[in-house]
């Protein structure tokens, strides 16, 4: 990876520059990051996605589960190995689409019964609810409570680019307003449909 400047720190006696390389600059920048506790009352939702590298995600998904957020985590646009079971427990809402499940899982089985079995294997290793986008076939959201079906809202689809990051934060949307999970997966895939 080309090295680039990244970090310029000053202060009253000097003023330094530095070099870092893309990843250390993206752990750097999340060591900076503030998580504060939402106020009584108040549910505040942290919405991660896999374009930073796992070293700098799964740490802030700690983080903002301990200051008491409502965390999602979209695992798109892929995954390479299992995150930790510390990191997949602090974690409200596991988000993935079908290629991201099947990679999660190791699976190859794409129909939509497998898809529905093995959208119940991350249960196991810690996950509380797992929510997968399957486009013109809906959604799924997966819980120990069982398994909803969000059927997808038919539009003419011109193109489907940002439909799963629509999606999502539409579904983060809705849950910081207090919406039940089937309300805010229901917005979520109307909002998904039309972007």
């Amino acid at each position: 990876p080309r090295d680039r400047p990244a970090v310029r720190r000053a202060s009253r006696r000097s003023t330094s520059s530095g070099v870092l390389r893309p990843r250390t600059a993206a752990i750097a920048v999340a060591d900076a990051i503030t998580l504060p506790s939402p106020p009584r009352g108040e549910r505040w939702v942290a919405m991660f996605q896999n374009e930073i590298p796992p070293a700098v995600t799964e740490p802030l998904i700690a983080r903002a589960d301990a200051a008491g957020h409502t965390v999602i985590w979209n695992i798109a646009p892929t995954i390479e190995a299992r995150p930790s079971p510390a990191t997949l427990a602090a974690v409200d809402f596991l988000v993935c689409n079908r290629n991201a499940l099947l990679a999660l899982t190791g699976s190859a089985h794409d129909s939509p019964a497998a898809v529905e079995d093995l959208a119940r294997i991350p249960l196991g290793w810690g996950v509380a609810n797992l929510v997968v986008t399957l486009g013109r076939e809906g959604s799924l959201w997966v819980s120990a409570a069982g398994t909803v079906r969000q059927a997808a809202f038919r539009v003419e689809a011109v193109d489907t680019v940002g439909a799963g990051d629509c999606f999502c934060g539409v579904f983060a949307a809705g849950l910081a307003e207090g919406r039940a999970t089937r309300e805010a997966l229901r917005r979520a895939s109307a909002a998904a449909a039309v972007s």
